[in-house]
Formats: structure tokens, C-alpha cells, sequence
């Protein structure tokens, strides 16, 4: 067998030319397989993405939890009714457990959810801040009740109908029964304040 007579800078130069094969071989196996791996993990983390409106739904429910929560801490702080009273602490527990999961699934789906409520709902606390007595209970329920709450159950519905991501539909579709829950709990407090 022949040796190979290269460059004399050359690694392999003084190698047989089986040797040198062998070696270019393991490397080219080595680049292939780095190759895959990163294509493997460039498309799982593209995988992992929900789709651009499930990615809007999972912000939307989060801008609007946050108002839930903290319009609701305002009625219990503010509110002069017991019913109103009552409703807002079901408001900030449900809405806290709901808020935890959907944490979690935003972390899971690498999705960066809004922190605090967005502008809109800004200028409702404060406006409803501003409100004492009755007049804050009818604002509240005003903001926080019937309409609000239908609203965030329509949304949740069509989540859990129409989500491509089969995570963000199991997270929506657990949740249409809380949110037909505060719904109707709404409409009942609506109804106490009337009376």
C-alpha cells in the first residue's frame, strides 16, 4: 500500500490514503449529524409555536383576567353591596386559578403574555375608582358584569371550537364552565343591585 505523498502541511500527510479516508469520513458523519440535530431542534422550537390567533387569544384572556382581577380587588375594597361584595371575591379566585394556568401554557407555547391590564382597561379603574357607594357597585357591574362577562365566555367558546393548538383548546374548553359560571353569577348580582 502506498503512502500519501501530499503537502507537507497537511495533517494527513504522512497517513495511507485508507487512513486519510477513514478520517474525512467521521468528520463528514460528524457535520451531518450536527446538521440534522440542528434542523430536529429548529423545527421542534417552530412546532411548539401556536398559531398567530391562538398566540392573540391566549393575550387577550390574559389583558382581560388582569382586569377581571383588579376591578373585582376594587369591589372588595369599595363595593357597598354584599352581592357585589361576594361576586368580586369569586371573581379574583376563579380568575387567579385561571390566570396560573394560563401562565403556565403561555410558558409552555413561548408565548409573552401582557403584564397588568392594557390601556383601555386602565382608564376603566380609574373611573371606577373614582366611584363610592351604589354608584361604584352599578359601575362596577357595569364594567365587570353581565356584558363583560358574556363577552370573555364568546371568546373562550370560539377558542375552545376553533384553537389549532390542541393545548390552547384543552385550556380554553376547561374553562367555558367557569366562565358560564361568573356569567350567570353576573346576571344574578345584576339583578340583586335592581331590587
Amino acid at each position: 500500500m502506498a503512502d500519501y505523498t501530499g503537502h507537507a502541511s497537511c495533517p494527513f500527510a504522512r497517513l495511507p490514503y485508507r487512513e486519510t479516508a477513514l478520517i474525512t469520513l467521521m468528520n463528514a458523519r460528524r457535520i451531518a449529524l450536527s446538521l440534522g440535530a440542528a434542523i430536529c431542534l429548529t423545527a421542534t422550537v417552530h412546532a411548539a409555536a401556536p398559531a398567530a390567533a391562538d398566540a392573540a387569544f391566549l393575550k387577550e384572556a390574559a389583558l382581560d383576567g388582569q382586569f377581571d382581577i383588579q376591578s373585582s380587588r376594587l369591589a372588595e375594597r369599595l363595593g357597598h353591596n354584599e352581592a357585589v361584595k361576594k361576586y368580586a371575591a369569586q371573581m379574583v379566585d376563579d380568575n387567579r386559578r385561571i390566570e396560573n394556568a394560563l401562565k403556565k401554557l403561555a410558558m409552555d407555547k413561548k408565548v409573552d403574555l401582557p403584564v397588568g391590564p392594557g390601556d383601555a382597561h386602565h382608564a376603566a379603574l380609574k373611573k371606577l375608582s373614582a366611584q363610592k357607594g351604589d354608584a361604584f357597585d352599578r359601575a362596577y357591574m357595569e364594567q365587570a358584569g353581565p356584558k363583560r362577562q358574556a363577552a370573555s365566555l364568546k371568546q373562550f367558546q370560539q377558542a375552545a371550537a376553533n384553537a389549532k393548538d390542541k393545548d390552547v383548546r384543552a385550556f380554553a374548553q376547561e374553562m367555558v364552565p367557569v366562565l358560564t359560571d361568573h356569567h350567570t353569577r353576573a346576571v344574578e348580582t345584576a339583578a340583586a343591585l335592581k331590587k
